[in-house]
């Protein structure tokens, strides 16, 4: 499956991924479970329950450390590639207002 992945996205972006790969790593689900602390593999994120969405999910900048920021499906905004990209983009801009370049 992963080689068919590979090949679907090489073929929609015209680069061919297989060739210029150095290495591949493959994680199961109990791998991802295991390793992260993921319910029974979900890359997910968070579920979507009541105290999970909106402005209940973990914010993106960290509470503690002023220069970690957070992009992803259990941080602020939330799930969904779509939303994440967008969480990705606002975390960008938050650094970029808060650490200016001089």
């Amino acid at each position: 499956m992963a080689n068919e992945i590979i090949e679907d996205l090489s073929r929609r972006t015209g680069y061919d991924i297989q060739s210029n790969t150095l290495s591949k790593t493959i994680y199961t689900p109990i791998e991802w479970e295991k390793m992260f602390s993921l319910y029974r593999g979900s890359g997910l994120g968070l579920a979507h329950g009541l105290n999970q969405i909106g402005a209940f999910r973990p914010a993106n900048k960290d509470e503690y450390l002023n220069n970690v920021y957070y992009a992803g499906a259990s941080t602020h905004p939330g799930t969904g590639l779509p939303i994440v990209v967008i969480g990705s983009r606002l975390v960008t801009e938050k650094i970029t207002h808060e650490h200016p370049v001089i």
